[in-house]
């Protein structure tokens, strides 16, 4: 049930570029895929995704240790400059530690981390669409769609999943699927998604009448 919809009933559910486990793994791939896209080689961010996999599991803990938390994003900002080459001044570095810390403890935050959705995925009787492109490096394919459907199908539900060859988080054509592309896509969204999410709301719910 949806917390603002209580009576809902919904015939069908549709996830686009949604997730399929939790949000501190997300970030980890998510972290990995934006770096590769941006040309950054997989020795080079090692010591990015080790410090940021110290501080995800940090803020997992409940209730977590501020100390722990501020440690953890100190080395992970440390390794950040270190490979773009940055040097900030003292005042710069206290600021964005602080707002690193704002950021990775607000309870939306926390919520994301720590929620594992295969337990909703489980639940759900109706029949599921999940989409996402192949370019997509917030939401990683490989990871979350398998994720999606093994958990749907654990459940005894129903569930279709579409890959979209060549598209970004937004369902955009892109070349790397960084985000700095997203605003200079002319295209909003690929026809070919909207034709399949179309299609799946047409099918649907006819078949579940019958």
């Amino acid at each position: 049930m949806a917390p603002g919809y209580p009576k809902a009933a919904p015939a069908f559910v549709i996830s686009i570029a949604g997730t399929g486990v939790d949000g501190g793994e997300v970030l980890k791939e998510q972290m990995k895929r934006i770096m590769l896209a941006a040309g950054i080689g997989e020795a080079g961010m090692a010591a990015v995704l080790e410090n940021q996999a110290e501080l995800l599991e940090s803020v997992r803990l409940e209730p977590f240790d501020e100390t722990q938390v501020m440690a953890a994003i100190r080395g992970l900002q440390k390794a950040q400059f270190e490979l773009n080459g940055l040097s900030p001044e003292d005042e710069t570095i206290g600021q964005l530690e602080r707002q690193s810390f704002q950021q990775i403890t607000s309870p939306w935050m926390l919520e994301f981390i720590r929620f594992d959705p295969s337990r909703a995925f489980e639940r759900i009787k109706v029949p599921i669409l999940a989409v996402n492109g192949t370019l997509d490096v917030q939401v990683w394919h490989e990871q979350n769609l398998p994720a999606i459907e093994a958990a749907v199908k654990a459940g005894g539900g129903e569930v279709e999943i579409a890959r979209f060859e060549g598209l970004n988080h937004l369902l955009q054509p892109a070349t790397t699927g960084s985000v700095e592309e997203y605003a200079i896509i002319d295209i909003t969204m690929d026809e070919a998604p909207m034709e399949k999410i179309a299609e799946f709301i047409l099918r649907v719910p006819a078949a579940v009448k019958r």
